[in-house]
């Protein structure tokens, strides 16, 4: 009897390590890649704004770092009361997973999210780690959350995927945009696009981005937008009004607002585009009213070092 079960007995225990070495791996490397955190769903702010109320909005980009700059400009922020954030990408640093996102944007701006509703978009360094999954599995944002639109007031925000959408064929994003502007422009007195990669920027690091250039702005221009918000770049940009490649009255404002936290960059030599450049941590204030919009940024002493204003009355 010994003999006949011997063999199976064999099989069994060889079989047993196997199984479990197999599901030990598995759990290790789930566990590793989503950073030992669990993704919940943050519920949106809830914001109830009159159609001709004035609206005061913040923007940055860049910021994940858990850096004290990044916690100086988050204690800064909380003091300005918006109603509106906006992050330009790259929230979460060097990956974009559960743990540093708990960590580095929920944690952080703890305060900031209890005044105001918070709408990002996605960077480079969201998009390593499932693409991007972490951020949309965590914040409840419009649409197909990796890109999308919502009106407040007077003003119809934008957010776009300049990542892997812009690789796409058929591409879809694109037909998106051009869809949304039709429409709702008219319901709007301003539009504001914003996205992570600058299509106009003198940085040394990154520069511009001539795919962005060629397949989104002329979408923007055609719709006659107001302005454009960008990161990617760590410092802070303004160009003059962009129309066709030259500066024109009639044209768009780029904002590069990548100090949000992280390690800065040194900015360039100044480009024909080029109207304010500057290396330092800050966020952008802006305020919405029927006819007039004003933009200014904001550096870690709280000061104001450069301001825009556009008028329609």
């Amino acid at each position: 009897m010994k003999k006949q079960f011997q063999p199976r007995i064999k099989l069994l225990i060889t079989f047993l390590p196997i199984s479990l070495l197999v599901l030990i791996i598995g759990f290790f490397l789930v566990y590793s890649i989503y950073d030992q955190s669990i993704v919940t769903k943050i519920p949106q702010k809830k914001i109830e704004v009159d159609k001709n109320e004035k609206i005061k909005f913040l923007v940055f980009g860049d910021s994940g770092s858990g850096s004290s700059e990044q916690k100086k400009l988050a204690s800064l922020m909380v003091k300005e009361n918006p109603k509106i954030v906006l992050h330009t990408g790259d929230l979460a640093y060097d990956r974009g997973t559960p743990k540093e996102i708990k960590e580095k944007v929920l944690d952080v701006y703890k305060d900031l999210f209890s005044k105001a509703a918070f709408y990002p978009t996605l960077g480079n360094h969201d998009y390593l780690t499932d693409n991007g999954q972490p951020f949309v599995d965590t914040f409840d944002l419009p649409d197909n959350e990796r890109y999308y639109s919502f009106s407040f007031a007077s003003v119809l925000f934008v957010a776009l995927d300049s990542n892997s959408p812009l690789n796409e064929v058929p591409n879809k994003m694109l037909p998106w945009l051009e869809k949304v502007l039709s429409q709702k422009l008219s319901q709007n007195k301003w539009v504001i696009v914003y996205f992570h990669h600058a299509p106009y920027s003198s940085g040394v690091v990154h520069g511009q981005d001539q795919k962005v250039i060629d397949k989104i702005i002329p979408i923007l221009e055609k719709h006659k937008v107001d302005f454009v918000f960008n990161g990617h770049e760590h410092n802070y940009q303004r160009t003059c009004e962009i129309y066709k490649n030259r500066c024109d009255k009639n044209g768009i404002v780029y904002i590069v607002t990548g100090g949000g936290g992280r390690s800065l960059y040194p900015v360039g030599v100044a480009k024909w585009f080029t109207k304010v450049q500057k290396s330092v941590y800050h966020f952008l204030t802006v305020e919405a009213e029927d006819c007039r919009i004003l933009i200014k940024a904001v550096d870690l002493t709280g000061s104001v070092f450069d301001k825009v204003t556009k008028d329609k009355c």
